[in-house]
């Protein structure tokens, strides 16, 4: 009689998340380590992962296993990153299993995938590298040839060119019978991307991200795993795409915070990368006009080869950058969102029958509203923070916890009726261009107008084809597009995110205008124009960004990280507590100060998150500093009560 090991995807703090089954006299010949399994689980049944089969009788009943719901088995290399999640982001097995294979994809009765590769389709519209394309490329390829086993930082501006030597490496990859991953920040940016590398490697690509439908995700896993799609392209989760000859690993864009998951278990996927790459022996890429300081100080210090692309692959000079100082246009009287010299760039590049796209990274309407009589401001209960107005729905909505209230017509304190709107948002900005463009065609694209499924990929082609003049939108705009007829890009202000109290503050400031800039002049022989308005002109984030000095600024601030010890040279970890009651919070936060402090750990805190409470729970943070990651203290925070997240990209909340 055989048992199995079964891992289950489910956070269960009583248990490691592993169960003994038996298995059934009809499936012992059968059964293997890292195949998908149908088990009875409390009162339903479930889908878990075979870790073990042995032939020792547990001393407790066992119930049977009821079938092999895959045959093909996961490969190795996702057994092993399991683990990784498990222990480097101290969370339990189920939770990491769970991220890293779709169980809950498998226990439905679904139709299966038709077994067998489809018909060989030749690779097309590769395209003639640039002599400083095919140098980087060459220098990659040794590596896929064997002679080395590296990790590269592709440092290359905006429109250099990065995504056609990324062509290009899969296609060796390829030809060597091996497979490749392809990972994008956005899901906005998933379409176009999964369009570029379908032309040129017909019928091979897969596209993964979380907009799929659960049907399309159960279908696209089991054509990957059985080596019908041999490329996958996609968000942060295509990481763990069950490829069984990994090649290659290309993270584009990699500086974007959405890398890292918000929700346990709190991976990065630029870690999880490094560490299958290793294991499956793949060559890793990242690329980037503004790549993170992290990568960056890695790169100089030769942890990553470093491959500079300079220029622009059409050999367009760069974008012509203005810096508008808002307060001179206060001074003016223009109370505009838009200064002067943008609403004559925008006049202009509509007569040329060019397209503009405006940055905002603020959604809404207005920011909050406030009575002018006696001060107050109408914030939502729960979390005690401004409700944002909504011109679409002419509603208030908390960003946080997603209450919605009807408009107040009085103040709820004086009952005085001077209510007055405040701050400006990408529905505002959208309202203000159709009455100063009332012939042009505005499209918003921002979190509320790409709920709809489909919607990104709606809006990327109608601005593709021309069917929209002016696009506002938030970060989701900021990088990737590719969009030639786009002569003008203006950021409406640059100083939202610049003086938060965040060590990264000005990094992600920076590598915002650089990326949003590079939207502009895309077309070969078309220059391009970018107005960046802003409260602080000086500032050195803003002024690298308008002289191009990307890695001047970047040199400024691996100094000034490693005068203070902030990552990456040193480890951030970032422990969370919650509560309804505000005193059980912070009681919780300090019990663990104590604890950690006690056994010798650099630990800050307890302090009162940037936004203190969401959705009636009080936050409170402790912030641990590590000179390097050492086992036995990770197993030291696996005792602690709050949320762990091991290298935070934001210390805010």
């Amino acid at each position: 009689m055989l048992f199995a090991k079964v891992a289950v995807g489910i956070n269960i703090k009583t248990s490691d998340g592993f169960y003994t089954y038996e298995i059934p006299e009809e499936l012992s010949d059968k059964i293997e380590v890292g195949q998908i399994v149908l088990i009875p689980f409390r009162n339903k049944k479930i889908a878990g992962l075979v870790l073990e089969i042995t032939e020792t009788k547990p001393l407790f009943a066992t119930k049977k296993l009821e079938k092999i719901i895959l045959n093909n088995s996961v490969p190795n290399h996702l057994l092993k990153i399991i683990n990784f999640i498990s222990d480097y982001y101290i969370t339990s097995y189920g939770s990491a299993l769970s991220s890293v294979i779709p169980l809950n994809l498998f226990t439905k009765n679904r139709r299966a995938n038709p077994a067998g590769k489809e018909v060989e389709k030749k690779i097309t519209n590769l395209k003639i590298l640039t002599p400083d394309q095919s140098a980087i490329f060459n220098v990659v390829k040794e590596s896929l040839d064997g002679k080395s086993l590296d990790k590269y930082l592709i440092f290359g501006v905006t429109g250099s060119g990065k995504t056609e030597i990324y062509a290009h490496l899969i296609d060796e990859v390829i030809k060597k019978g091996k497979h490749a991953i392809v990972l994008v920040p956005e899901i906005s940016l998933t379409p176009q991307t999964f369009n570029y590398f379908n032309d040129r490697f017909p019928d091979k690509v897969a596209l993964w991200h979380s907009d799929l439908k659960e049907t399309e995700k159960h279908l696209i896993w089991q054509e990957i795993r059985s080596g019908k799609k041999t490329v996958v392209v996609g968000s942060r989760s295509a990481i763990f795409s069950p490829l069984a000859n990994l090649g290659i690993i290309i993270i584009d864009e990699e500086q974007e915070s959405s890398f890292k998951q918000d929700q346990s278990p709190r991976y990065h996927a630029r870690t999880v990368a490094k560490e299958i790459a290793a294991i499956t022996k793949s060559i890793l890429v990242l690329g980037s006009a503004t790549p993170s300081i992290d990568a960056y100080s890695e790169a100089i210090t030769g942890k990553y080869k470093l491959l500079r692309l300079p220029k622009r692959v059409t050999e367009n000079k760069p974008p012509k950058i203005t810096i508008v100082d808002l307060k001179d246009e206060f001074r003016n009287k223009n109370y505009s969102p838009f200064s002067s010299i943008l609403q004559e760039k925008m006049e202009e590049a509509l007569v040329a029958k060019k397209q503009i796209m405006l940055f905002l990274n603020r959604r809404g309407a207005s920011t909050y509203i406030l009575c002018k009589d006696c001060g107050w401001v109408y914030k939502c209960p729960a979390c005690d923070i401004p409700f944002t107005y909504h011109l679409d729905s002419n509603k208030l909505i908390c960003h946080h916890c997603t209450r919605v209230q009807e408009i107040p017509t009085s103040c709820f304190i004086c009952k005085s009726y001077s209510i007055k709107y405040y701050g400006k948002g990408t529905q505002k900005i959208e309202y203000e261009l159709n009455k100063l463009f009332p012939k042009a065609i505005v499209k918003r694209m921002d979190k509320d107008s790409t709920s709809k499924r489909g919607s990104h990929g709606e809006i990327y082609q109608d601005f593709l084809s021309h069917k929209i003049d002016i696009l506002i939108g938030t970060q989701m705009i900021a990088k990737g597009w590719d969009i030639g007829n786009v002569s003008l890009v203006g950021v409406i202000n640059a100083d939202n995110a610049l003086y938060l109290p965040d060590f990264r503050a000005e990094e992600k400031t920076h590598q915002l205008l650089v990326q949003v800039s590079g939207r502009a002049g895309r077309k070969k022989g078309d220059e391009g124009e970018v107005v960046i308005q802003t409260y602080c002109p000086d500032n050195l984030a803003i002024v690298a960004s308008a002289k191009y000095d990307t890695e001047n600024f970047y040199n400024s601030e691996v100094s000034n990280r490693k005068k203070h010890n902030y990552p990456p040279f040193a480890k951030f970890v970032k422990i969370l507590y919650n509560n309804e009651d505000k005193n059980t919070a912070l009681k919780n936060a300090l019990k663990d100060f104590n604890y950690l402090h006690g056994n010798g750990i650099n630990v800050e805190g307890p302090i009162p998150s940037f936004i203190p409470k969401i959705n009636n729970k009080y936050r409170y943070i402790l912030i641990l500093k590590f000179d390097k990651y050492i086992k036995a203290d990770w197993k030291l925070l696996q005792n602690v009560s709050g949320s762990i997240d091991v290298d935070p990209t934001n210390l805010l909340n």
